[in-house]
């Protein structure tokens, strides 16, 4: 198998489950924040940067997909948003990729998934992450993965 045949077979693929309620202190629970991931498959998770590390120069297919629970009875609707960043140490700085706001309204049983997925040419050594801006706490489960096409 030829080094082009290989790459087209890389995948990267995590998966984040939040604890149930109450098990995590409370300053994890609150927005503005990355998630963490337990990695499925792949090799190139970088634990400090909660980041997918990119390992060679290409076009990757970037998703995150999440399903939303609102627990909150007294609350009608729920909004959320979620950010996919990049962070490279040749260039420092974190930038945005494309994000998302999605909500949710809160009845009983109510669940809603929010996909976002988009192609974008990455470098090695990119980091990409799942940055929270509001709504962490209607997560119920979710994964995160990279393909590169």
């Amino acid at each position: 198998m030829t080094r082009q045949n290989e790459r087209l077979n890389e995948k990267f693929d995590l998966l984040f489950v939040p604890h149930p309620s109450g098990s995590l202190p409370a300053h994890n629970r609150s927005d503005e924040l990355y998630l963490t991931w337990d990695v499925m498959f792949g090799e190139n998770y970088n634990k400090e940067k909660r980041a997918i590390v990119i390992p060679d120069i290409g076009v990757y297919f970037i998703y995150v997909r999440l399903t939303l629970k609102c627990q909150d009875e007294d609350a009608m609707f729920k909004r959320f948003y979620v950010a996919l960043h990049k962070w490279n140490e040749g260039y420092n700085i974190t930038q945005l990729l494309t994000d998302a706001w999605d909500g949710i309204v809160c009845t009983p049983g109510g669940l809603r998934s929010v996909f976002v997925g988009q192609l974008f040419d990455l470098l090695e050594g990119d980091h990409v992450m799942v940055w929270i801006g509001k709504g962490y706490e209607l997560i119920m489960k979710s994964s995160f993965g990279a393909y590169l096409t």
